[in-house]
């Protein structure tokens, strides 16, 4: 899927990241070993292999994903991040707590 102007997310994009996600116009590079021990779905798709005509992107396969980009953007700062995601009884809300899970 062609962008006709992609917005890198600078604070999930890593330049030692083996592939790029992409959710709306947003592309985050990232290691995918990282989110995949966190999720089953990333595990899934870490498993999968790769397609010789895999799409790619500055020398990364690309996934393009359904999510919205903020969703995307929480889960990803959340695995990535420590500080961004408190346990209870730390607040947050909603929409971010809906990301991550």
């Amino acid at each position: 899927m062609a962008l006709d102007s992609p917005t890198l997310v600078s604070n999930l994009w890593y330049n030692d990241g083996n592939i790029v996600l992409q959710a709306e116009s947003s592309l985050f590079r990232v290691s995918l070993g990282v989110p995949a021990e966190h999720s089953p779905v990333f595990d899934g798709i870490q498993k999968l292999p790769q397609s010789q005509d895999q799409e790619m992107y500055g020398g990364c396969p690309l996934m393009v994903l359904p999510d919205k980009a903020e969703d995307l953007a929480n889960f990803l700062r959340a695995v990535y991040d420590s500080g961004f995601f408190e346990p209870p009884p730390s607040k947050t809300d909603f929409d971010t707590l809906a990301g991550i899970l």
